[in-house]
């Protein structure tokens, strides 16, 4: 991708409000790129191992045969105009309902945690979080090693051990959307709720809304923002192509 193709997708997907994710996908060099027209752009694609971005006019040429070429396996984020289209080149295509929560409003104080201390993420975490088991949440590094070096997170720690995370998993404007993961043993304790608030609160000192995103039958993952003070807002659906959709844990 060249400097000026990655300066007319940056532009592209800025305008759109479905591609809050592609500014992101577009950091990584092997990230594989559409464009219908580079001088005058109506739909572009990018994507990135599991994840797959669509913007502009679904009534577009070429993106549908882009996807097809892929072997894609994983989720799409797009306006639901793109759908049809999609269940032509995946008829197994699955639709993942979200729920979205945004503090529009002051962040709520919570209790502090029992016999837990809420911290800054630090490089020596690594080992305690690859036992969580949900690499998912440092998608977007090279490794658990590589998160705790450079995100932007909040642990909460009993006995020495990091058993819970709550870190930024993609920013985008003045918005950061947020990502949790506890270990089983650890789980409605009130540490991620805990540890939460410590970064929002580091959020919106920095003058960015924090925003938070699940499935509908993520009981517990609800429950946190709405401690909080958030507003579910609406949201769309992801939509899931070659694959299962993950399991609530």
């Amino acid at each position: 991708m060249s400097a000026r193709e990655f300066e007319i997708l940056r532009r592209f997907f800025q305008s759109n409000s479905e591609s809050r994710i592609a500014h992101t996908l577009l950091r990584f060099r092997d990230a594989i790129t559409f464009c219908d027209n580079w001088e005058r752009p109506c739909v572009a694609a990018i994507a990135w191992r599991d994840r797959l971005v669509l913007a502009g006019d679904a009534k577009g040429n070429g993106w549908a045969e882009f996807v097809a070429s892929l072997d894609f396996h994983g989720f799409i984020q797009c306006p639901e105009d793109f759908l049809p289209g999609l269940r032509r080149v995946a008829p197994g295509l699955a639709i993942w309902p979200r729920v979205r929560f945004v503090l529009r409003g002051p962040l709520r104080e919570v209790p502090s945690p029992r016999n837990a201390q809420i911290r800054r993420v630090n490089l020596g975490d690594a080992p305690a979080l690859e036992q969580i088991e949900q690499s998912w949440v440092w998608k977007y590094w090279e490794d658990a090693e590589d998160f705790c070096r450079t995100a932007t997170a909040y642990v909460a720690e009993v006995a020495a051990i990091a058993v819970s995370v709550v870190s930024i998993f993609v920013e985008y404007e003045n918005h950061a959307d947020l990502a949790v993961a506890t270990h089983p043993s650890f789980r409605r304790k009130g540490l991620a709720t805990a540890a939460a608030h410590a970064l929002c609160t580091d959020i919106v000192a920095q003058g960015k809304i924090p925003v938070w995103s699940t499935s509908p039958d993520n009981i517990a993952s609800s429950v946190i923002p709405r401690k909080l003070g958030f507003v579910e807002i609406p949201a769309h659906p992801m939509y899931v192509m070659n694959q299962e959709i993950p399991p609530v844990e």
